[in-house]
């Protein structure tokens, strides 16, 4: 990572969605010898999950009304727990249980299989809190943020203006299924990274896209982070920024 900004020695950015069917598309990978980096840009309601420990990273996008559905007019994304086409969109993949019996969800995009595996708990096995760590980068709800009282619009961009704290926020659905599926002797570290999702109906807001960090997370891997061999990640959601030794195979 001393590389500063020299993209290309990370190799070509693996994905993690298909904006065709808009199924979830899942990378985990162990860490290695190869540098590697993962890119999902252009989050404008979407949400990113990522798991990372010591030994590899899982990470996924999922697209918004895919995802979540449509109420009944198809107009409101649905954000209550308790959903079974949630639970077999999202909760299901997270497990890597195959979907036999797909529900619709009022969004006019039927199910489709994901791609790739679901989350592998004998990678994400560390019991020490501090090294297997959750992010999860999910947008705020526009219309809970009282301009007129905030400083700032940064200041309305807090885990309690969530859109889906019920499904992504700290103890929701998402937090909850990871926990089990990676067992009670484990305790990841689950970070909540809250984002305003651009406005695509603004020209202004729209020509942002694709221009700056906002609405992207990288996730990037090096194993030769300082030039002496010392293997880092580093992951960066918008402006938020985490890096992470890790060290080498026994």
């Amino acid at each position: 990572m001393n590389r500063g900004d020299a993209n290309f020695y990370y190799g070509h950015p693996l994905i993690c969605g298909d904006g065709t069917s808009e199924r979830p598309i899942s990378q985990q990978i162990v860490f290695g010898a190869s540098a590697f980096q993962i890119l999902v840009a252009g989050h404008v309601g979407c949400t990113t999950v990522i798991v990372a420990s010591t030994k590899a990273v899982w990470m996924t996008h999922f697209w918004e009304s895919y995802s979540n559905g449509k109420d009944a007019e198809g107009k409101a994304n649905l954000v209550h727990a308790g959903d079974p086409a949630f639970n077999q969109r999202v909760l299901m993949f997270l497990r890597g249980q195959a979907v036999t019996n797909p529900l619709p969800n009022g969004y006019p995009r039927p199910y489709r299989p994901p791609q790739g595996p679901g989350i592998d708990k004998t990678l994400f096995n560390d019991k020490s809190k501090s090294e297997t760590n959750v992010f999860v980068f999910t947008p705020v709800d526009p219309f809970k943020l009282d301009y007129r009282t905030k400083k700032t619009l940064k200041d309305g961009i807090k885990k309690e203006n969530l859109k889906y704290p019920a499904r992504y926020g700290t103890d929701g659905e998402v937090h909850t299924t990871i926990r089990d599926i990676l067992g009670p002797d484990i305790f990841p570290r689950y970070t909540v990274v809250p984002y305003l999702p651009l406005n695509r109906s603004d020209p202004v807001e729209d020509a942002q896209l694709g221009t700056n960090a906002r609405g992207s997370v990288l996730f990037q891997y090096d194993p030769d982070s300082d030039g002496e061999g010392q293997r880092r990640w580093r992951a960066l959601l918008e402006d938020t920024f985490r890096v992470k030794s890790v060290p080498a195979p026994a």
